[in-house]
């Protein structure tokens, strides 16, 4: 799996993308052409921060390559020299360590103390003690303590001890020790340790493994337990 931040090098060029960390998202968006007469001519590299502590200086992210076979015009000195100009670019657009952004398109980062909010068609993974709002269409990912709030039709998976309260029609994924609150017409599945701390009016919840299930609120709130072989189905009073 590619890390964050993943480059393609050319002789002459670096490429990254708003859209995607993937090496082969980056090839495909810029059109490059992997193989020549002479042999490999591109090359994919990651610079990423040790532990994906992304809140660290970028002068202290670590460098490599990400492929075995190697242009001839590779220099590592060189590569990185390269690299490393072009990820305060990367940085300025897609990562978040303090103060408060919107991000309407792209995919991006959310660390530290930031607070970010996610609309329309935007992909955001949220680390640290930061804050998202996601709207609209929009992907969230959220990690380590990080808070979300989710409504439209946005779309959040939930880890280790984040925190979700989600409303309208969004969907959530809840894993780890992560707790989520549903309401509206909201969609929960939970799984591992996590808690699904209220169900109400329209929406459902749906738990595994050792998530806790919570009292369905209202009379069209449903929380069904998948724990067992035969799932239970709790509706709202």
């Amino acid at each position: 799996m590619c890390k964050p931040a993943s480059f393609v090098l050319t002789k002459t060029k670096v490429f990254w993308s708003l859209e995607s960390d993937s090496h082969e998202d980056i090839i495909n968006e810029h059109g490059l052409s992997e193989n020549g007469v002479r042999g490999v001519k591109i090359l994919r590299v990651e610079i990423a921060p040790d532990n994906g502590d992304l809140s660290r200086p970028l002068k202290e992210w670590d460098f490599g390559y990400d492929q075995d076979m190697l242009p001839n015009w590779a220099d590592k000195k060189t590569d990185e020299k390269r690299v490393r100009a072009e990820l305060k670019l990367w940085a300025k657009a897609k990562l978040f360590t303090n103060g408060e952004h919107v991000v309407r398109k792209g995919f991006a980062y959310a660390c530290g103390s930031s607070t970010v909010t996610a609309c329309d068609s935007s992909t955001v993974r949220a680390y640290d003690s930061s804050t998202v709002r996601a709207y609209d269409s929009s992907t969230v990912t959220a990690c380590g303590s990080s808070t979300v709030t989710a409504c439209d039709s946005s779309t959040v998976r939930a880890y280790d001890s984040s925190t979700v309260t989600a409303y309208d029609s969004s969907t959530v994924t809840a894993c780890g020790s992560s707790t989520v609150t549903a309401c509206d017409s909201s969609t929960v599945t939970a799984y591992g340790s996590s808690t699904v701390r209220a169900c109400e009016n329209h929406s459902t919840a749906r738990i595994y493994g050792g998530a806790k299930p919570c009292v369905p609120k209202g009379p069209n709130a449903v929380v069904i337990d998948c724990r067992k072989e035969r799932a239970k189905c709790k509706v709202g009073k």
